[in-house]
């Protein structure tokens, strides 16, 4: 969508978002995106036009690949906080644990990844800020 220049909405859905006051999404719904096969980003937002932030609420899988060689960039900044579980953040050559309750704020221009620990999914609020 930053590439087209267009709203992630559209890409999703084919059509523009059109809420301007408020926007419900009922506990378990919300817009799947899946960016890798360990990660699931469940939109929570989508409908709502003009946004300064994308909510996000994110489950990452445990996997065999290891995160922290497949780190991705984008722009703005993320804060991250743990609703389930734990897994480590690798965010350019630091690598930050955190479990049930933790929260994180970082500059996501900075190479990071998220890898689920403990042989469990990791369920986390994560919210962009353009």
């Amino acid at each position: 969508a930053n590439e087209l220049g267009i709203n992630i909405t559209d890409l999703i859905i084919g059509e523009s978002a059109k809420l301007d006051i408020y926007s419900y999404v009922p506990a378990g719904e919300g817009i799947v995106l899946e960016r890798k096969q360990e990660y699931e980003y469940r939109h929570l937002a989508y409908l709502f036009k003009d946004k300064k932030i994308e909510p996000f609420y994110v489950t990452v899988e445990p996997s065999d690949i290891y995160a922290a060689t497949n780190k991705k960039t984008h722009a703005g900044h993320e804060f991250n906080y743990i609703l389930e579980g734990c897994m480590t953040l690798f965010i350019g050559e630091e690598s930050i644990y955190l479990s049930e309750g933790d929260a994180i704020y970082f500059n996501s221009i900075y190479p990071h990844a998220m890898q689920a620990e403990n042989g469990k999914p990791c369920k986390f609020l994560a919210v962009i800020a353009k």
